[in-house]
């Protein structure tokens, strides 16, 4: 059968909705001791399973039907622990929630399962880096989405142990005032070419603001907002950034209006990093919201003014 990229992904789609609905009755009926086994179990074999019939019917070489499960198997187990991560006390964890008062003790057990999954990783990585030095043309652009997908995985195991051991430890920002109207100008720079290359208008529109916050830290939290709000955004999307000062709080906020292609970006929210932003400006006394405005999704942060 033709390997049409539409058709695989409805393919793999079709199978894992249906595993994981017949999972959802399956513990529904027969509820276990510990319904997290179930929850692995069922995520594993839906992306497996996927995976595998996707490969059945489009005729993938050994090579590549191998990489394919591997990658289906690291990609489950990523998923679920930051799914794992999000929830605290049954209910999940959301941007702007209230501080948690207690926090389950789970850092060590994140930082074996990230080296645990650094090892499938980079044999993964090493398997289809010597799979492109001889594969035909046709398939370097297969390979090569693998490869960004691997390296993405990567960068939310980095993210994952990084975000547990912030809120384990806690952050210990080190203030000195900073103009957040210099800070906002030189964030959007950053990412001007990005937000060119995918047609997103940016736009700055500041007030002098300032604050006494650690600015590193600061920065890495309007960075994450921007990219996020850039991805959200699509082909064709504006991406509004401004400050200013409501009551005794400065006020970031950052706008995206998606284009005619948002939905075809393929990217979504960045779980870990925004969580990583949160936890930032909690560490500065402050908040961060998010709001789904007609025709735009707006983020905005508050941070005291003195």
């Amino acid at each position: 059968m033709e390997a049409n990229p539409l058709l695989i992904t409805l393919v793999a789609l079709c199978e894992a909705t249906g595993i994981g609905l017949l999972g959802s009755v399956l513990l529904r009926r027969f509820p276990l001791v510990r319904p997290l086994l179930g929850i692995v179990l069922i995520t594993l074999l839906a992306m497996i399973t996927s995976t595998g019939v996707v490969v059945a019917l489009f005729g993938f070489s050994p090579e590549q039907a191998a990489i394919e499960l591997s990658a289906a198997c690291v990609a489950a187990l990523v998923s679920l622990n930051i799914g794992l991560l999000r929830r605290v006390d049954g209910r999940p964890v959301t941007v702007g929630a209230a501080r948690r008062t207690t926090a389950p003790p789970r850092w060590d057990v994140v930082a074996e399962v990230s080296r645990d999954l650094r090892v499938p990783l980079a044999r993964l990585r090493a398997t289809v880096e010597s799979a492109q030095a001889d594969a035909p043309s046709e398939q370097q652009s297969h390979l090569g989405r693998i490869s960004t997908d691997l390296d993405r995985l990567g960068d939310q195991l980095d993210g994952l142990l990084r975000l547990s051991r912030i809120q384990a430890d806690g952050l210990d920002p080190r203030p000195s005032p900073v103009e957040l109207d210099v800070l906002a100008r030189e964030v959007a720079a950053r990412f001007g070419t990005i937000a060119a290359e995918r047609g997103t208008t940016l736009r700055v529109d500041v007030e002098s603001v300032e604050v006494p916050a650690d600015r590193t830290m600061l920065a890495e939290a309007l960075s994450t907002l921007v990219i996020t709000a850039i991805h959200h955004g699509g082909y064709g999307g504006t991406v509004s950034i401004s400050t200013g000062i409501d009551a005794d709080r400065a006020v970031v906020t950052i706008d995206s209006e998606p284009g005619q292609a948002a939905a075809d970006t393929g990217a979504g929210d960045d779980a870990i990093g925004l969580a990583v932003a949160d936890e930032i400006i909690r560490a500065h006394h402050g908040t961060l919201m998010a709001r789904l405005l007609p025709h735009r999704h707006r983020r905005h942060l508050r941070i005291p003014l003195g």
